[in-house]
C-alpha cells in the first residue's frame, strides 16, 4: 500500500486541495491490510 500511495501522493494532494479536503485518511481493505489485486483504495 505504501508504494501505491507514494506513487499517487502528488495527485492525491492536488485533488484534495482543489476540493478543500485537508485531512485525508485511508480506510477499507487497504487500511486493514487485507486488500487483494482487485481492491480499490478508499480515501
Amino acid at each position: 500500500m505504501e508504494n501505491l500511495l507514494k506513487h499517487y501522493k502528488n495527485q492525491i494532494k492536488q485533488i484534495s486541495k482543489k476540493h478543500g479536503a485537508y485531512n485525508i485518511r485511508v480506510f477499507g481493505s487497504f487500511a486493514r491490510g487485507d486488500n487483494t489485486d482487485s481492491s480499490d483504495v478508499d480515501l
